[in-house]
């Protein structure tokens, strides 16, 4: 059974994640506050963690942070932070300090869910372990100002040369039609 760790200091949050989450098969385990949840994180070793950002003792972003920095080489367990800050700011603090997604209290259980299990099915081994770190890549993207042929031209290029000298696969993205004409 997938285990699941959640980070909430509101009972109302802790009950309906955890009869939610178990009526979809997950074992949940939950934390009051920060520094339990990193307790529970270590001892535990859970699948994915729904984390707050509003908790007592130490903040969701310390939590997330501290959980990046402990983690091992090679492994890697997806946070979805679940919180009332809406602003992008403070989506943007949380994706910095380590979160893999960012959702807005109130949320909807499908898409929470749905979130949940796109990062379980990204982020899990091929032996049924721990999750491994996701793979790094380097990304190149040519934009056109005014959309001309000459971008798709060198876009085109750059992926066939990038092919050849490093047998990498290249993806182009179409532009809807009717872009860039006049």
């Amino acid at each position: 059974m997938t285990k699941i760790l959640v980070v909430d200091d509101d009972p109302n949050v802790q009950r309906l994640l955890r009869v939610t989450l178990k009526q979809e098969g997950f074992e949940v385990v939950v934390a009051g506050d920060g520094a339990e949840g990193l307790r529970l994180w270590e001892s535990e070793a859970p699948a994915l963690i729904l984390l707050d950002v509003t908790l007592t003792k130490m903040d969701g972003y310390q939590v997330a942070t501290t959980i990046r920095e402990g983690e091992s080489a090679g492994t890697h367990v997806p946070i979805i932070m679940l919180t009332a800050e809406k602003e992008v700011e403070q989506k943007v603090k949380g994706l910095r300090a380590g979160a893999d997604d960012y959702l807005v209290k109130p949320f909807h259980q499908a898409e929470l869910l749905a979130r949940m299990k796109s990062l379980l099915a990204r982020f899990a081994s091929s032996e049924g372990g721990p999750a491994g770190k996701p793979p790094l890549g380097k990304l190149l993207a040519f934009y056109g100002a005014k959309g001309g042929v000459g971008t798709t031209t060198l876009a085109i290029n750059a992926a066939i040369a990038l092919h050849k000298e490093h047998g990498r696969r290249g993806l182009r993205n179409r532009p809807p039609p009717g872009a860039g004409q006049s």
